[in-house]
């Protein structure tokens, strides 16, 4: 089961409990997972688009087809909303749903590293509109590319023109969801970076990537100011990659700065 303390919103969970059990059964599908809890696959695809509202009957019922705790089931029926019909009059209760239903789409988005991967993938020459696609190319699975567009949509990220192609808004973006829940999505973002940063060095040709390291003295107090010219490094490295004009490739770049000799006695605030 998903770490249900990691995610506080059940549409979330549901998605992640989805895209966990395709991994590890490549032929399960939507219509694997509707049956499982029980519910029509229409109906279980606008629950997780979020296009439709979780009942607290329906949660309820799901928390017993996924044989949830009581603890977990307490810890989900506050994220739940009563409201039946997506376009009714606002209320404070329906704006308060929708602007958490948008808090925990962007949690998601800054927390796996594929979202803003598939905005930078519009920008690719031979870039397609099409789900299989993006998944072969990124490597992750048609349900996770599904998802991912679904929750850039909503928040506004990723757009559709009036000729139906995609539009990357990510300049646009900013997120007000709190410094914690921001803090624990990059934590997750930076680990999934890492682990990505790995397999490339296994999987990738060394022609096609640059992984080294620097090992050094210093004095701690220097520290602000390398990490401010690492800062600038990026920008101008951004600044450079932009001047393409045409882009055939997606590449992340991780930087990593620690120090390896330990401080004893209690940190400082």
């Amino acid at each position: 089961m998903t770490e249900v303390s990691q995610v506080s919103h059940f549409r979330i969970y549901l998605q992640n409990e989805f895209i966990k059990k395709c991994k590890t059964n490549s032929k399960f599908s939507l219509r694997s997972f509707a049956r499982k809890l029980d519910v029509n696959p229409s109906t279980l695809s606008q629950i997780l688009a979020g296009k439709r509202p979780v009942t607290r009957k329906r949660f309820i019922h799901f928390s017993e087809k996924l044989s949830l705790t009581p603890q977990e089931h307490e810890h989900f029926f506050k994220s739940i909303t009563n409201s039946k019909i997506k376009n009714r009059p606002s209320s404070p209760e329906r704006d308060e749903q929708h602007y958490q239903d948008l808090t925990m789409d962007t949690f998601a988005i800054i927390s796996d590293w594929y979202h803003f991967a598939i905005l930078e993938l519009i920008e690719i020459k031979g870039f397609k509109e099409d789900f299989k696609w993006i998944a072969k190319t990124l490597g992750i699975s048609i349900n996770e590319a599904k998802i991912a567009i679904d929750r850039l949509k909503r928040v506004g990220i990723l757009k559709v023109n009036k000729d139906d192609k995609w539009v990357n808004h990510a300049s646009q973006f900013t997120t007000t969801i709190g410094n914690d829940f921001t803090n624990r999505g990059l934590k997750k973002l930076q680990k999934q970076i890492l682990m990505k940063a790995l397999d490339a060095l296994e999987e990738v040709h060394l022609e096609e990537r640059d992984q080294t390291g620097m090992l050094m003295a210093m004095h701690k107090k220097q520290l602000p100011e390398i990490k401010q010219m690492i800062k600038n490094f990026r920008r101008k490295l951004c600044s450079y990659v932009n001047k393409a004009k045409s882009k055939d490739a997606v590449y992340q770049l991780g930087i990593s700065f620690y120090p390896l000799t330990k401080t004893y006695g209690r940190r400082e605030s």
